[in-house]
């Protein structure tokens, strides 16, 4: 079974990429992390077929569903992640919150007997203040991409209407 990370920017066509990469089919678990304040809504539409699910609780729905699964954007999970440890103040925190969560995601769709989809949002080429409220949440969701990226065995990125596949690409570490 494959696990595939897809990063990308708004509007860069990364929701339809990875649902691309999903038996059209058969059945779907779609995962929708509730949007927080501030987050944009998801950016898959689910199939008819298909079973939506919104929840913070990514890693057991993913197990409960049984079936292929997406999640839609890791961007509001690692907010509710934050959000309940009440860390947006506190990088180191944050930090350490979203590195656990994002190693036993990835520890559990590399287990699972089904395909798993992650989207996650890519916006570390745009510069943030150290002092912008942003910045945690920031530098919490780059952590994130990076500790789910440098584990699963597909990685690709989403720019400009082509998608680019990082999978052989070196891992920084």
């Amino acid at each position: 079974m494959t696990a595939t990370l897809v990063l990308g920017g708004v509007h860069s066509g990364k929701a339809r990429y990875a649902v691309g990469l999903l038996p059209t089919d058969d059945p779907v678990t779609l995962i929708v992390p509730t949007p927080k304040a501030g987050d944009g809504s998801e950016a898959v539409t689910a199939l008819s077929h298909w079973t939506r699910i919104d929840t913070d609780d990514v890693t057991r729905t993913i197990l409960r569903g049984r079936t292929p699964a997406i999640v839609d954007r890791l961007t509001p999970w690692a907010i509710s992640l934050i959000e309940a440890a009440d860390a947006r103040d506190d990088l180191t925190r944050a930090l350490d919150i979203v590195t656990g969560a994002g190693e036993e995601l990835a520890a559990l769709c590399l287990g699972v007997p089904y395909d798993v989809v992650l989207i996650g949002d890519e916006f570390n080429a745009a510069p943030s203040s150290a002092k912008s409220k942003d910045h945690v949440l920031q530098a919490a969701v780059g952590r994130l991409n990076q500790v789910i990226g440098a584990e699963l065995p597909r990685v690709v990125l989403v720019s400009g209407g082509r998608a680019l596949d990082l999978s052989d690409a070196p891992k920084v570490r």
